[in-house]
């Protein structure tokens, strides 16, 4: 039993001066303990997005994409610039680069304004990472199972690598809008603004390793207490030539397309550009929150080369010492870390330099039970550049969580000067990489040109303990689905639907659960009762068909007026006392009560609400949503159906409490189908980029 203040206060008092000293050093001790604890604690992966070379639209589509034997590496497109005015092998002229090659996305141009409140005008004005930003920011919250709406006016944070701004280039005139379409700034800050979040909104640019740079900003402050939440990611988009041309005048770029890290024929990178997200909290929130949580940040460090042979020359040294800082902070020995995603851009002096280094501190200790392994994503989509970092962590995040590591790719010849040891080794077929007793531990490096380095340990999602429902499992479930289109809606239907049929491991409860409380709620909605995972599937794909389907209800919720809900006792039993009990803890209060027994109960938790004779009386009055209260295992089935109809007029339910006493996990289910339409300059307001090839009348195609 715990005793009253005044109790303790006498205990205190009669105690010793000793006895005093001793429990304030054990309290000081104590603070010192926390304090550590949350210098040190893990921080969780909870969300992802991604929009990477190889169509590698989602986590799920990147993973297939790791998987297959194949790269995302493609002729410049047409739509960016005409290659052949700017290529020439041997580079004898200033203005000409030496590739035809790198890592494209498709559709760049392409972008759901309405969505997110933008004019076509404006968003054409916009940098197209930043319009890539604002949507895997959307993606990757819902991936978390996070309800976007929710986290308006709380302490999230906003870190972002971007180091480019090709778009700006292509306009002849001055930028509208004072420019906020192009400022590096705005990329993280129109996130914040969006979404209405409080916390530091920041971009990063350190070249290369900015992404990086931006998870470890991001962990920082989750650990400082600064924030509760942070969107850490970083993009970049390749419109213009001149870059490449500068690249490949520096000698950087291969000039067949291929980033062959490690190989004994490296002569450089593939540029590549993309996007990519992750959504980041403390592993003890999202531990208490149920957070789907995909991997944990054990430790990150950030150091500078300082002065090395060149500006641009890596600093073996530097880099020794970042990978000993990040493993001192993660309180690691290097024999725990099984696999390193290493930087890796295929430079000769490069990966000799960046090999050696991750020998000397990640070799120590080693035998033949715990070997390193090491690739780099750069042989699959290219050098993202300040995406670069982000890209390697949802890479690694997907390599944990299906206990595999994807082949490293162009390696026919290792390079001679490589380090060489049995223990060290580069996957050319996947690997598997098992959850175990050992813990399952990776590093990732990201190094930037003008030496800023970056490397961050990262180590496998916690096993969920096994936990039994308080109450049996209810026999029928509620899937709500929503969007700002009745076109998204069907999109949004046949997504489900879809994804359902390629998941047939994953339990019905927890879908309905995930949709229900992780998404945000649009005026166009459908909700459909769901008793098992073959009628949801069914009826979701009849309602993207046709419109329509059995068991669901749709409709548009308008704006104004308050929604107000009758409950209709039919025999006054106790089983409709406690249903009635039930909605109230679901958020649905009643507005009026009729039927026997009804001007008791509102007697009893209401006696304010109005009190009517029967159903009839409530609609004459007014009252024309009506809750039917009954009892028995077919209630289920009733109140699956009301809930359906209630969400779809508009009422807000607690579907958080709805699932209270059941065992309910998060689960990435699929994102919101943005409906994209092109958002680009017009032509008359767009620059010509002439190369030494081209005609007097060519220029941008």
């Amino acid at each position: 039993m715990s005793s009253a203040p005044g109790e303790v206060s006498d205990r205190i008092a009669a105690l010793t001066p000793k006895q005093r000293a001793y429990l304030a050093i054990k309290e000081m001790q104590s603070q010192l303990e926390e304090s550590e604890r949350r210098r040190n604690e893990p921080i969780a992966v909870v969300g992802m997005a991604c929009r990477f070379p190889g169509d590698s639209n989602t986590p799920e589509a990147f993973w297939d994409f790791l998987k297959a034997d194949r790269d995302g590496i493609v002729a410049v497109p047409k739509d960016r610039y005409n290659v052949d005015d700017f290529y020439e092998e041997d580079m004898s002229s200033t203005l000409t680069m030496n590739t035809r090659w790198g890592g494209y996305i498709k559709d760049v141009d392409m972008f759901d304004a309405g969505f997110f409140g933008i004019s076509k005008r404006e968003a054409a004005a916009i940098d197209p990472q930043q319009r890539m930003l604002l949507e895997t920011a959307w993606e990757a919250m819902e991936n978390a199972g996070i309800a976007v709406d929710r986290l308006a006016g709380s302490a999230t944070g906003v870190y972002l690598g971007l180091c480019s701004w090709d778009y700006s280039t292509l306009l002849e005139g001055p930028h509208p809008r004072g420019g906020t379409g192009i400022a590096l700034s705005i990329a993280a800050n129109r996130i914040s603004y969006t979404f209405d979040f409080h916390g530091p909104s920041m971009v990063v640019d350190t070249a290369c390793s900015s992404s990086l740079l931006g998870v470890d900003l991001a962990c920082q402050a989750l650990r400082a207490g600064e924030i509760n939440a942070a969107l850490a990611g970083g993009a970049n988009v390749l419109m213009g030539p001149y870059w490449t041309v500068s690249l490949s005048q520096a000698g950087f770029l291969a000039p067949d397309g291929k980033c062959k890290t490690f190989d004994a024929e490296a002569n450089g990178y593939v540029r590549g550009e993309g996007c990519g997200m992750v959504m980041l909290k403390r592993l003890s929130d999202a531990l208490q929150d149920g957070d789907d949580i995909k991997g944990v940040v054990l430790s990150s460090a950030i150091n500078q080369d300082g002065r090395s042979n060149g500006l641009t020359a890596p600093n073996g040294l530097a880099q020794q010492a970042v990978y000993a800082a990040a493993l001192r902070k993660a309180r690691l020995e290097p024999r725990d870390v099984q696999y390193i995603e290493s930087h890796g851009t295929g430079t000769s002096l490069g990966d000799v330099v960046e090999v050696e280094s991750l020998w000397a501190v990640y070799g120590r200790g080693r035998d033949q039970d715990c070997a390193l392994t090491i690739a780099s994503l750069k042989t699959k989509i290219g050098h993202l550049e300040p995406a670069s970092g982000i890209a390697s962590i949802i890479k690694v995040m997907l390599a944990l969580e299906h206990e595999e590591i994807p082949a490293h790719r162009n390696l026919k010849k290792i390079n001679p000067d490589l380090v060489q040891d049995p223990l060290l080794r580069i996957p050319l077929t996947a690997a598997p990489w098992k959850r175990g007793t050992t813990p399952r531990v990776a590093g990732i490096s990201s190094f930037g040109f003008g030496g800023t380095n970056a490397h961050v340990i990262v180590g496998e999602a916690p096993a969920l303990e096994s936990r039994k429902s308080v109450l049996p499992e209810r026999p029928v479930h509620v899937l709500t689905l929503s969007a700002r289109t009745p076109k998204a809606l069907i999109q949004l239907a046949l997504r489900y639907s879809s994804w359902l049929a390629s998941h047939p491991e994953v339990s019905i409860a927890d879908v309905c659960h995930t949709a229900n409380v992780g998404r945000s709620s649009f005026e166009h909605r459908f909700a459909v009762r769901a008793e098992s995972r073959e009628r949801l599937e069914a009826r979701l794909a009849e309602f993207a068909a046709e419109s329509k389907a059995e068991g669901a209800v749709q409709g548009m919720v308008r704006g104004g007026g308050e929604r107000k809900a009758a409950f209709v006792f039919e025999t006054g039993s106790d089983a409709e006392r406690t249903f009635a009990a039930h909605w109230r803890s679901w958020g649905i209060e009643p507005a009026a009560v009729a039927g026997p027994g009804a001007r008791e109960w509102a007697i009893a938790e209401a006696p304010s609400v109005p009190v009517f004779r029967d159903a009839s009386d409530l609609t004459a009055n007014g009252f024309e949503t009506q809750i039917q209260l009954s009892g028995g295992e077919a209630a289920w089935t009733e109140i699956a159906d009301q809930l359906a109809a209630l969400f779809v007029q508009g009422f807000t339910i607690d579907w958080r409490a709805f699932d209270e006493g059941y065992v309910r996990r998060r689960i990435a289910l699929p994102t919101y189908p943005f409906l994209r339409t092109r958002c680009w300059y017009e032509e008359s307001e767009m620059r010509r980029f002439p190369g030494p090839f081209s005609n007097v009348e060519a220029g941008r195609q």
